[in-house]
């Protein structure tokens, strides 16, 4: 094992002055608590002119840099901090791991972390799913990965939908692999630090039949796949919890340049108002999505004047049809800044105008009231 401690107060850019173990061996792990480090090199293939560490620092944080030559198109690595039992691992770091999907109750991951790269990279979140509890690589039926930034490499396969978790969206790809399935959500906007709430991505993947119910969530994986180039990330603080106590999360509301305010009422039928301060002129957009991400309105003004102004929407999309009753995702752009807000439509309760049954013309009838009409049905 290649290990050492260096101060590199200038070159650890992210490192203040603190004592540092580098551990740049292929393939080299480090244990610490319910995790582990691994310095993994999976495409290295016959490249001999790079190098790659990870780290640990005594100010409690870790993580690895990485300095691959541009040769090929393809993955080279992936240094990573496991959770779990990676389906090539012989044990699991966790007793909560592996997990079946149809027991996956909360399953919640908090990270802070700061990334300097260049090339072509991404920052992915991954777990393995696996077929039953002890199976090692042959029992891989999915791989899923959710990217959280990246720059110069796309996912593999086909762009198929583009759901909306904890205040962003995803784009989610697929693609068929020799011997498993693989899904990757791609954010539309980079993510260094948050709440990840894993079981709405798998109960997603549940409602479109992306997962089984039976099938093992084996593990829970951190790092950055590498194609070429150098970078180095420090993860601040990082934390995985399996089924404790279910956090309920909140849709990201930052303050932006025109403020959208709560929109009223909420939840409604048969319309809501949003209400709108514009404090510059220019294009407002106004996207509404429905839970599965997709976009059911595209509305976009020119304001010549700034100003209080609303929009009233009554649930149907751009070609006037009626929309089901749900949840909606409303965001609204404006000088390339989002604020997002959740409404709720309801389904109209036929029991809300319909009279209990009553004696009319000597037999029994109900009354029903609508837009001061009465008729009368036979009951």
């Amino acid at each position: 094992m290649l290990k050492y401690i260096l101060m590199f107060p200038m070159w650890l850019s992210f490192i203040f002055s603190q004592d540092t173990t580098f551990i740049c061996g292929d393939w080299e792990q480090e244990s610490f608590g319910s995790y582990i480090l691994e310095n993994n090199v999976w495409g290295q293939g016959d490249i001999t002119n790079y190098s790659q560490c990870i780290f640990l620092v005594d100010n409690g944080h870790f993580g690895w840099k990485w300095d691959w030559p541009n040769e090929g198109s393809h993955v080279k690595s992936y240094p990573e901090v496991m959770f779990g039992k990676k389906p090539w691992s012989s044990s699991s770091t966790h007793s909560s791991m592996p997990l079946q999907v149809q027991n996956v109750e909360s399953f919640v991951v908090e990270f802070d972390l700061e990334m300097q790269a260049s090339g072509s990279y991404n920052l992915a979140f991954e777990f393995w799913v696996t077929s039953d509890s002890l199976s090692n690589e042959t029992g891989i039926v999915r791989e899923v990965m959710i990217w959280t930034a990246g720059e110069g490499i796309m996912a593999a396969g086909n762009h198929i939908s583009t759901p909306y978790f904890d205040g962003y969206f995803y784009k989610l790809y697929k693609a068929q692999f020799d011997n498993w399935i693989y899904y990757a959500f791609v954010s539309e906007e980079d993510q260094f630090e948050g709440t990840l709430h894993i079981h709405n991505f798998i109960n997603y993947m549940l409602s479109q039949d992306h997962l089984s119910s039976g099938e093992y969530i084996a593990n829970f994986e951190l790092g950055n796949e590498v194609v070429h180039g150098s970078g180095q990330t420090d993860i601040k603080s990082y934390s995985v919890s399996v089924n404790q106590s279910l956090e309920i999360p909140k849709l990201k509301n930052t303050k932006v340049s025109g403020q959208v305010f709560n929109p009223a009422p909420n939840p409604f039928n048969p319309s809501t108002r949003i209400d709108m301060e514009i404090p510059d002129v220019g294009m407002v957009e106004i996207k509404i999505y429905d839970i599965l991400g997709r976009m059911v309105l595209d509305h976009k003004k020119d304001f010549t004047a700034a100003g209080h102004y609303q929009f009233v929407w009554n649930p149907r999309n751009a070609t006037g049809n009626s929309l089901s009753a749900g949840t909606y995702i409303v965001t609204v752009m404006h000088e390339n800044k989002i604020q997002t807000q959740k409404i709720t439509f309801l389904r109209r309760n036929v029991f809300d105008n319909i009279a209990f049954p009553m004696i009319l013309d000597g037999c029994d009838k109900s009354i029903i009231k609508k837009n001061n009409l009465v008729k009368f049905l036979n009951i």
